[in-house]
């Protein structure tokens, strides 16, 4: 998932990903002076050593970086995935056993039918067509999530039920 995303000035770009604990300056002063404003900035120039710091502490993942364009893409990971298996499986942290994850919320809530409007507004989603690529169609394909019409997937009727 990526969640930080910002606009790279020409003379950062090469300097950016690649450098980004190395390099301190503003990405994006006017956020940078509001947050601060707003007090949920402690001091100007540590977010990514704190964020890096935070992240190793609770065993996560390295934020990766990806630069398309002028944009930066910063993917950070909530859990910790091992690589090199075909699937990729989840490793559990004694955190994660407390918090519900989004599809875990989902098939919970659609234990009775429910329609995609009803699902997307308990997830406090407002786009329909992402919340469906990135959590609905999932859980349909893997069998967790089915179709109450499934002859008819675009019915204005449809209604989804988790698989008992």
């Amino acid at each position: 998932m990526t969640i930080l995303q910002w606009r790279v000035r020409e003379h950062y770009r090469e300097r950016c990903a690649s450098n980004m604990r190395e390099i301190h300056f503003s990405r994006n002063p006017k956020m940078a002076q509001l947050l601060h404003e707003y007090e949920y900035v402690r001091e100007f120039g540590e977010g990514v050593d704190r964020m890096y710091r935070e992240m190793e502490e609770a065993g996560l993942p390295e934020p990766e970086y990806k630069t398309v364009a002028f944009m930066v893409h910063a993917t950070i990971k909530n859990k910790k995935y091992l690589v090199g298996s075909e699937s990729t499986t989840p490793q559990v942290n004694p955190q994660d056993k407390t918090q519900a994850t989004p599809q875990d919320k989902i098939l919970e809530f659609c234990k009775i039918p429910r329609s995609k409007n009803e699902i997307v507004a308990y997830m406090g989603y407002k786009d329909p067509r992402y919340f469906t690529k990135e959590y609905m169609k999932p859980l349909l394909k893997n069998g967790e999530l089915v179709m109450t019409i499934p002859d008819k997937p675009n019915s204005k009727n449809q209604k989804y039920v988790t698989k008992k």
